[in-house]
């Protein structure tokens, strides 16, 4: 998935957590 807003993402697990509709640190 390709997304231009993203940029390298920090973590991995970040990314899936915010595919799976979890917010780690947002809120």
């Amino acid at each position: 998935m390709n997304r231009p807003e993203v940029v390298p993402p920090p973590k991995l697990a970040d990314v899936v957590e915010g595919m799976t509709g979890k917010p780690r640190n947002s809120g």
